[in-house]
This record gives structure tokens, sequence and C-alpha cells, in this order.
């Protein structure tokens, strides 16, 4: 009964049949699962190709209905709808550091439009010392559409990196999917980094711990990956199945 030593682990014939031990397991993971199926180029282009269509198209629809958010805005405000005293108290804040900053100009509707990209994904604005807000708490309504918006992108680029990448088994395409956090993740963190206002002795700005973890790595993770899998559910296993039947 020969042993034959593989790379991190023993693998032992016996009988015409082979046991892997130590670490053949993990090995496996990161041969089949990472370092072969991991796409470089199309998880940095489509990646990043995600992040650019979602701004794009969660800022159209913001800018769609501006009309309707700015009078939710100030309903909010002159009616008290946010019963939470200290909810409240985030918003007028809020308002006042932008007011005093007076962002003029296209950089200033950017800031805005990141805010509202940044929440989108979960991620809520740091207001001073007062504490977290998200803008879509003022229009609720349209909160899961924007919450969709990227995660329906992330899901589409990432099976197209997995359809070209071609690869195979489940473990395979999940990584192949998740790709695209490489273009995704960088383009976060720039973009919080950007969205800052200072006024009012104070500043608004992208909680940049939730925003890496949240916006740069679970939303690409998670839907890119899950289209990577339903990939090799669809056209690797049910089509292959059948092409093996005929």
């Amino acid at each position: 009964m020969p042993d034959i030593e593989g790379d991190g682990g023993t693998t032992t014939e016996s009988y015409g049949e082979s046991t892997d031990t130590g670490g053949g397991v993990l090995d496996r993971v990161l041969t089949d699962g990472v370092r072969g199926n991991l796409s470089f180029v199309g998880g940095i282009v489509l990646g990043g190709l995600a992040y650019v269509l979602a701004f794009a198209s969660i800022s159209g629809l913001f800018l769609a209905t501006e009309e309707q958010q700015n009078v939710a805005v100030n309903e909010a405000v002159a009616v008290d709808m946010l019963a939470d005293e200290s909810k409240r108290e985030v918003l007028l804040a809020f308002l006042t550091i932008v007011r005093d900053a007076n962002p003029e100009g296209g950089s200033g509707a950017l800031r805005l439009l990141g805010w509202i990209f940044y929440n989108a994904h979960g991620v809520k604005l740091s207001v001073g010392t007062e504490g977290g807000l998200s803008l879509l708490v003022l229009f609720a309504d349209s909160t899961l559409v924007y919450a969709l918006i990227p995660a329906a992108l992330l899901f589409c680029l990432g099976g197209l990196v997995a359809l070209f990448k071609r690869a195979d088994g489940f473990l395979g395409g999940f990584f192949s999917g998740s790709s695209v956090v490489m273009g995704y993740l960088p383009l976060v963190v720039v973009g919080a980094l950007f969205a800052t206002v200072s006024g009012a002795g104070s500043t608004v700005s992208v909680q940049l711990l939730p925003a890496i973890l949240l916006a740069g790595i679970l939303y690409p993770l998670v839907c890119g990956g899950a289209a990577g899998l339903l990939k090799v559910l669809v056209i690797n296993v049910f089509f292959g199945g059948i092409r093996s039947r005929l």
C-alpha cells in the first residue's frame, strides 16, 4: 500500500481507491476554485463597468424624480415626518452643513448623487458628530428600487465574466462571477472619498468602512457569485446534461 506524496497532503492508494488527507481539500479549493477561475481582466473591466452603469442608473432615477424628492425633503423637515427626534436632528445638521458649504456646479451635483448611490447600497452618511443618515429614508417607497439597481447590474455582468471565463463547477462559477469585486471595490473607495462636503465647522461624508464592506465587497461578491453559480447550473449542468443524452 504505497504512499504518494502530493502538494500539501498525502494521497493513500488502496485497492484502486484513493483518499485525500491533510491539505488536499484546501489545495483543491484554492486550485480549482480560485487560481483557475478568477478573471482579472474581466473582473476589473466588467466590475468597473458595473459601477459606472449603477451610478448612472441611480442618478438618472433620482434626477427623473428630483422635484418629488425635494418636496419630500421639505415636507419631512416642515411637518416632522421623521418622528424620531435623533434622526430629525441628524437631518437638520445635514441640511445646515450642506447649505453652509454651498457646493456648486458639477462637483456639488456629483457629491449629492454619490450620497444617493451609497445609500442605495445600504451605506449611511456620516453627519459630523451627530450620527448616520440615509437620504433614502425620506422617500422610502423607492428604497427597494434603488437597492435593486446595483444588484441587478452586478448579477448580469458577473454572469458575463463567468460565461467568458467558461467556469466549470459550482465553486469555479462562484469565484469567476465574483471577480467583478476587483473592478467595483476600487471605484467604491475612490467615490466614497470624493463625496465629502465641509461646512458649518463639520463635514458630511460617506461612512468608509461600511462602504468598503457592503458596497465594495458584499454586493459584488454575492450578486456576481450568484450569477456565476447560475451560469454553471444552467449551461454546464442542465444544457450539458441534455447534450450528453443526444
